[in-house]
């Protein structure tokens, strides 16, 4: 049985299908053979470092700690490798199979793998901390029942060390998708709704950044007793987190695979899915079969989708009259 990924193609668009699949099963190898060459590389470096430190040959000959720095650079270097034939396997596999099927569901404006929402965009909410340690890429942008949105993977972090690639301690706040909604209607008030789990990192290293905000409690106990709210206008805030609203996000809870976080900011909701994982990975020890990525990525697809539908962001209550 042919997936859908095959229904609206004619010969010419299989036989480039079929020309792109080769090419990318050859980088997946590719991809595969440096990540398994850098692991037994690593593994054999530090071997050879701790019998040369506890085996009393540093002590011995002295000249040794130019092997053991020389070692260092490599075990640094080999991961940015790495990265490098990642990000080209990503990248078509992005172009050939990814985007074909978010083109089903989204008015795709842009899918670009080497970024993501912009730090200062996260930064301007003035509710959350992004860390020093920021990363983001896999940029959707879009618009899905006339409501426009974008999404990427992102990690926020705090990093101590030489330099932002190399760090002695770091602090993970988030790992996961981040989303933003846009609205033709402003919100009349800052709300930030974020799971209790979001708050396991301890007082001084928490994702949650609280900025002349006052915490809420609404009318359910069981919303209350998952969640944890923050606003600056509660009588606003009521408005936005209406019973509909409330059962919305406790079922989106249940069905989510990860700590949720909603921002409403402006015209604007930014939602948070800390699940630790990137979204529309490619598979690297395995060859692609692409019935079974395709409902992976249908998946992945519709952690966004059900935002809109199960919160009804489409509905005339969130747009101007």
């Amino acid at each position: 049985m042919f997936c859908r990924f095959f229904r609206i193609m004619n010969n010419r668009d299989l036989l480039k299908l079929a020309e792109n699949l080769e090419k990318l099963e050859k980088l997946r190898k590719q991809t595969r053979n440096t990540v398994v060459f850098t692991a037994a590389f690593v593994i054999l470096i530090f071997f050879f470092i701790y019998r040369m430190i506890y085996g009393n040959i540093v002590a011995a000959k002295p000249i040794y700690y130019s092997a053991i720095y020389i070692c260092a650079a490599l075990t640094g270097a080999l991961p940015l490798t790495v990265a490098k034939v990642r990000r080209r396997y990503k990248k078509l596999y992005n172009s050939v199979i990814v985007r074909n099927s978010l083109e089903r569901y989204f008015e795709v404006e842009e899918f670009n793998s080497d970024y993501g929402i912009p730090k200062q965009l996260i930064d301007s909410t003035n509710m959350i901390r992004t860390g020093n340690g920021y990363k983001t890429d896999d940029l959707i942008t879009g618009k899905y029942k006339d409501i426009f949105f974008m999404q990427s993977d992102v990690l926020m972090q705090d990093r101590a060390g030489v330099s932002q690639y190399f760090a002695s301690r770091s602090v993970t706040y988030f790992k996961g998708r981040w989303m933003v909604f846009e609205f033709n209607k402003r919100f009349k008030c800052d709300l930030m709704v974020f799971e209790k789990a979001l708050m396991l990192t301890g007082k001084k290293h928490t994702l949650f950044l609280k900025n002349d905000i006052e915490k809420i409690e609404f009318e359910s106990a069981q919303f209350n007793s998952h969640f944890d709210a923050y606003t600056n206008n509660q009588t606003e805030a009521f408005y936005v987190m209406t019973p509909h609203m409330m059962e919305a996000v406790e079922s989106l809870r249940e069905s989510t695979h990860g700590a949720l976080l909603l921002c409403f900011k402006n015209n604007m909701l930014h939602v948070g899915v800390n699940c630790g994982k990137w979204a529309f990975e490619p598979p690297i020890f395995h060859k692609i079969d692409v019935a079974s990525v395709e409902e992976e990525i249908d998946s992945d697809i519709r952690l966004i989708t059900q935002f809109v539908d199960e919160l009804k962001l489409d509905e005339k209550i969130y747009k101007n009259d």
